[in-house]
């Protein structure tokens, strides 16, 4: 369970929000649409500090102390794609997916079948796995990552939608998540999309 409990913060001297609380629980799918969608990203996952109130993650406050632990139990989905400057060759595909599991703080192991599975959902061509990054449109991509929160199967997922996506995209990633939380996962889904989304969830 993932909890923000009377959350106020500011940054650079102005709110960003006040006595915010939501919790999220296994098998719900929560949006938070607002225009500081990031910032309570950031706090969830341990990266900024509340001036009042705390986050939780079943039970054990998100401090400075805690966040690398309890970053192991979560997945983040980010808003933003890997963008490749055009310089030298770009990355396969494979090796930009296999990275997260390269990490120090990943316990799990890489399992290209367990991705397949996942891209099967998706709807995603499995000759995609051996392309270049440059080479697949932006809305696959952003499956393509979207799926290694179900590879990882870790109990947490926390993933951002924003504006520019395509209404055909935030279709297939708002099923995918709904399909998480069915699975038993806690999802946390931070937009500043809302009138899409209301219409996808």
């Amino acid at each position: 369970m993932l909890e923000l409990k009377d959350g106020s913060l500011s940054i650079d001297g102005q709110i960003v929000f006040h006595n915010l609380s939501f919790v999220v629980r296994p098998g719900e799918l929560k949006t938070i649409s607002a225009d500081y969608h990031h910032a309570v990203v950031e706090v969830m996952l341990g990266f900024r500090a509340l001036d009042e109130g705390w986050a939780t993650l079943e039970g054990e406050l998100m401090t400075a102390r805690s966040a690398r632990l309890l970053r192991s139990q979560m997945v983040y989905i980010p808003a933003e794609l890997p963008v490749w400057d055009g310089s030298g060759q770009a990355p396969k595909v494979s090796a930009l997916l296999h990275a997260p599991f390269g990490l120090e703080s990943c316990e799990e192991s890489f399992s290209k079948r367990g991705l397949l599975t996942e891209w099967e959902k998706l709807n995603i061509d499995p000759a995609s796995y051996d392309r270049r990054v440059d080479e697949v449109d932006s809305r696959t991509l952003r499956c393509m990552i979207l799926s290694v929160a179900g590879v990882l199967q870790r109990p947490v997922v926390v993933a951002e939608i924003l504006h520019d996506s395509s209404l055909a995209s935030i279709d297939v990633e708002c099923r995918y998540l709904r399909s998480l939380a069915d699975s038993g996962r806690a999802v946390l889904l931070a937009t500043n999309k809302v009138e899409m989304l209301n219409a996808q969830l």
